[in-house]
């Protein structure tokens, strides 16, 4: 005898497995615990085995849309070793909002030498250019986070820089 596993109001006879649409927005344990992983639009489908009394079945949810912000391109943006006072060339980060209610509004450290551009995305945009520039003028090692925020959402990504003394030159006779 199988042991029953309760569905909604009925209960299923035989084993019972869980399969996402796709595992790069939702995943699905062995016991059916669903997870959100990314941004995106997936369903699951159980199916149960039967048993000698019962046929297999499958049965798909309805689609489950995240919500999310997407960050893509190289991270963490690396300025790496400059000298101090030098001009670095800015680099730049892609950005999609999905199914979100408000803007995206980007965020750095009071203090940051690290500044962005534009001050704000569409809340729903798609792959759209973030550009990040850098201040050269203090000499440190600065590892700082932009954070990303469109309501409750956020995404955080990791800029590096080291700011180092030019060397001088010695000239003997």
């Amino acid at each position: 005898a199988s042991e029953g596993v309760t569905i909604g109001s009925g209960t299923v006879h035989g084993s019972v497995t869980y399969e996402s649409s796709d595992e790069d927005v939702l995943t699905v344990d062995a016991d059916g615990t669903i997870h959100a992983v990314g941004a995106g639009t997936a369903h699951i489908t159980v199916t149960w085995a039967g048993d000698a009394t019962y046929c297999e079945k499958s049965a798909n949810s309805n689609d489950v849309t995240v919500s999310g912000i997407q960050v893509t391109g190289t991270t963490p943006v690396n300025f790496g070793q400059v000298y101090q006072n030098a001009v670095v060339a800015a680099k730049t980060i892609s950005v999609t909002g999905i199914n979100l209610a408000s803007d995206i509004t980007p965020s750095l450290p009071a203090g940051s030498p690290f500044s962005f551009s534009p001050v704000s995305l569409a809340a729903n945009s798609s792959g759209a250019t973030l550009t990040i520039s850098a201040s050269t003028a203090t000499l440190g090692n600065y590892n700082q986070t932009l954070t990303l925020t469109s309501g409750a959402f956020s995404a955080t990504v990791t800029i590096k820089m080291e700011v180092i003394a030019k060397p001088t030159a010695t000239f003997t006779d």
